[in-house]
């Protein structure tokens, strides 16, 4: 389960609670995708920062969005922002 609030991401992406069920799967999706990409495990202990709240919603967004594909070359990528506060947010690997 998703420790991102379901009403903050609803308040976010300006939707009702008609679409709880599928903005929770998204959430947990997106926070559990955001969490690999910068190598975190959230929980209330340590929560997302805002900046990856944004990311977490923006990419539960672009899903809800995005959710039937017409056809494999319809793929789309992560949206540039939230790809954009991962490598922000990645960990710098020594060299």
């Amino acid at each position: 389960m998703s420790i991102t609030l379901i009403a903050a991401a609803r308040a976010w992406l300006k939707t009702d609670a008609s679409e709880d069920a599928n903005l929770q799967l998204t959430l947990d999706a997106a926070e559990s995708f955001i969490g690999k990409a910068v190598d975190q495990t959230f929980s209330a202990e340590n929560p997302p920062d805002n900046l990856l709240k944004v990311a977490i919603f923006a990419l539960a967004g672009h899903w809800l969005e995005n959710r039937e594909a017409g056809s494999p070359l319809e793929i789309r990528e992560v949206p540039l922002g939230v790809a954009n506060i991962i490598m922000q947010k990645r960990p710098v690997v020594p060299a």
